[in-house]
């Protein structure tokens, strides 16, 4: 026995003794970890090439690198891409992706390559800025980024240009259109161990608005799969309005002006190598140019990286276009954005610019387009010289949406609903990308109004609550000195109560999405456009658990208000949405030291609603205040509550007659069981319904007798 008690302590020390030498590994990579880029600064649409060559002598169970990257990157371990994106980020409080690679590891040399893309400073809606370009690599097993044992370079195949997709109310807000050049490319594979890297050049150790250390990110990666084209919609000739030109914007121009001319038989080749996942070919057989295009139909909205392989028979200098749709008739004039013939409007859905290209070389080869696109529809236009030829082994998209299983399933008798509810259901995985988004691939907005929605969906049909809490933690981070917020965070978008002066509007909705067992927060929202703005938000979390705590917890702070008017504002938000409040009401301070602190004066800064730290600066000392007027409210409203039950009277000097209900036959006057109770407090009210069903049992006078302070 007690052989076997030591070789149990020693297990568990020993165990103990491995997490901390695992942090401890961790903490010290941390710090050794630096930000690292080409050079100072933050270059407009410009690809980078990161390298560097470790050595393990075995494989661990369990490896996470820690990877961040502004704007975003793509991370390499020996060749096989483990993440495509970063989660979207406030630059001043950027967060980090926590990668497994253990299996992409092998005992020896291995690589890690990060294919950078540096947006610049141009205005999206998943960036707050780009002050400084920068990557950031900390392994656990002790690779970091620095200056010893990096290599960077310009990756050439990807053509650098400034300009950016416009969207469809004529503003900058979408990143750009690709122009990928094979010719260009590095000779050699840089994921190979043994390539010569010696004429790169060794980054340099920048310093931006981001923390040392990057915060960890809440979320999981995208789980990412490729999906081959499954159906072609027609193939053909398209005749072009417009010239060649390497003008990015006129790539979807050239698109959108075609005229596209069906070929029966060609369409048929190619349908049938579809079903039979073999090569298809464009080829000009005449003698002088031709664009032949190939428009193929995903049967539904997909999300990702599209990508193509390509034969050997493939003939150099062949100019691929892709255009997108994503939906085949327009809300606005009803007019068509798909035909029959083949033909797109990439212009329609999106904006001016939303295309891109491809230029071959000879032989076989592949292509992954690196950023993200959404679309049903895909056309590929070839500008084949005469006797050029293109040969398609694969075509399809890297579908990229995060990571959810349906908890269960829908079945109605109702043929109608069923197709309803699954294409919502499909419409729901392809707008969960790093957050809830409303248009996956483009505009990427994380819009408040519409998450409450997605969250309460993504909880419920596939128990998704992490990207809530992005959700939150960026509509936090997003807040302003004047308590507004940004209608979809992170953003530099210019959006606001400024751009509508006239009119009354809510500064801020935060969503009641937390987490599925809570019930939904609700929130009032208050303020004028002209002048002061303010934003008062009241949120009461319930949890479902025995504890039954309601907890009053105020997300912001408000600055730029009187006491007294913020004190007004609070109690009728309080006066409103009180019946809602579940029993015995507490305050976020509910434990000891977080109420001593607060009477200190202090605040913990931990959200209830999150667990975490998510506020960084302290209360009002009015919130305390609003606190204590709801607790005392509680306790009045379930005392008046009992004595009704009760039948209670209460008597002008504030005592009460506590007599149980009337009967049949029997007075209660005459009740043995009436009492009269001291006036004060009555506090026994509650503790009445302690008892059976008439009342409780009122001959312990004990409980009932009045505390003394």
């Amino acid at each position: 026995m007690n052989r076997l008690v030591f070789f149990v302590v020693f297990g568990i020390f020993s165990f103990v003794d491995g997490l901390g030498t695992s942090s401890e590994s961790r903490a010290q990579s941390e710090s050794q970890a630096a930000w690292i880029y080409s050079s100072p600064g933050a270059p407009e649409n410009q690809f980078n090439y990161f390298r560097t060559v470790f050595s393990i002598s075995t494989v661990p169970s369990t490896a996470i690198c820690r990877f961040a990257a502004d704007s975003n990157g793509h991370l390499y371990v020996n060749g096989l891409p483990l993440r495509r994106k970063v989660t979207r980020y406030n630059e001043t409080l950027i967060t980090a992706e926590l990668v497994e690679v253990s299996g992409a590891l092998v005992a020896g040399r291995n690589t890690l390559v990060v294919l950078h893309h540096s947006w610049g400073p141009i205005t999206t809606f998943q960036r707050t800025a780009a002050a400084q370009a920068g990557v950031y690599v900390s392994c656990d097993f002790g690779l970091v980024s620095g200056t010893a044992g990096w290599r960077v370079v310009r990756a050439p195949e990807y053509v650098q240009h400034t300009e950016q997709i416009v969207g469809l109310t004529g503003d900058h807000r979408i990143r750009y259109p690709q122009i990928i050049v094979a010719a260009n490319a590095l000779p050699g594979n840089i994921h190979d161990p043994s390539y010569n890297d010696s004429a790169w050049a060794v980054p340099v150790v920048v310093s931006g608005p981001w923390p040392s250390v990057p915060y960890d990110v809440e979320t999981e990666g995208q789980r990412e799969f490729a999906t081959p084209v499954p159906s072609v919609l027609a193939a053909g000739l398209a005749a072009q309005a417009l010239p060649f030109s390497t003008d990015p914007y006129s790539i979807a121009a050239g698109i959108d002006t075609s005229t596209c001319t069906s070929d029966p038989v060609l369409t048929q080749q190619v349908a049938d190598s579809l079903a039979w996942a073999a090569p298809f070919v464009l080829n000009n057989t005449g003698s002088s140019p031709a664009v032949l295009f190939v428009t193929f139909d995903f049967q539904r909205p997909v999300h990702g990286y599209p990508y193509l392989q390509l034969a050997a028979a493939t003939s150099a200098g062949v100019a691929i276009d892709f255009g997108y749709s994503e939906k085949a008739l327009s809300e606005y004039d009803g007019s068509y954005h798909v035909s029959t013939s083949g033909w797109l409007n990439t212009t329609g859905t999106v904006g001016h610019g939303y295309a891109d290209r491809y230029e071959t070389v000879a032989g076989p080869q592949a292509l992954e387009l690196p950023d993200e696109r959404t679309m049903r529809w895909l056309t590929l236009h070839a500008w084949l010289a005469p006797g050029a030829a293109v040969v398609f082994d694969q075509v399809g998209i890297v579908q990229s949406q995060y990571a959810a299983d349906a908890l269960g399933s829908f079945d109605c008798g109702d043929a109608v609903l069923q197709q309803i509810v699954s294409l919502c259901l499909i419409h729901a995985k392809v707008s969960m990308s790093d957050s809830f988004v409303d248009c996956p691939g483009r505009e990427d907005g994380q819009w408040i109004e519409d998450a409450r929605l997605r969250g309460l969906l993504a909880a419920r049909w596939f128990n998704v609550t992490a990207l809530s809490h992005v959700l939150v933690r960026s509509l936090a981070q997003s807040q302003k000195a004047d308590g507004t917020t940004h209608p979809f965070p992170p953003s530099n978008y210019p959006a606001g109560c400024a751009s509508c002066p006239t009119r009354l509007r809510p500064v801020a909705a935060w969503p009641s999405i937390l987490l599925p067992c809570f019930h939904p927060m609700l929130c009032a929202v208050v303020g004028p456009c002209a002048g002061v703005r303010w934003c008062v938000l009241s949120c009461w979390v319930g949890w479902c658990s025995d504890v039954r705590l309601v907890c009053a917890v105020d997300c912001c702070r408000l600055g730029l208000l009187s006491v007294d008017r913020l004190g007004r504002v609070r109690a009728a938000v309080l006066a409103q949405h009180r019946p809602l409040l579940g029993r015995r009401p507490l305050a976020c301070s509910a434990e000891r030291p977080v109420a001593d602190a607060e009477r200190r004066g202090r605040h913990p800064h931990r959200c209830p609603l999150l667990h975490s730290t998510v506020l960084q600066r302290p209360c009002h000392p009015l919130d305390h205040r609003a606190a204590a007027v709801q607790r005392r409210d509680g306790r009045r409203r379930q005392r008046h509550q009992a004595r009704r039950r009760l039948g209670c009277h209460r008597r002008p000097h504030g005592g009460c007659v506590c007599q149980v209900p009337r009967r049949a036959g029997v007075r209660a006057a005459a009740d043995p069981r009436r009492r009269r109770l001291r006036p004060g407090r009555a506090e026994h009210a509650p503790r009445l319904l302690a008892g059976g069903p008439d009342g409780g049992d009122l001959h312990r006078p004990a409980r009932h007798r009045r505390r003394r302070r």
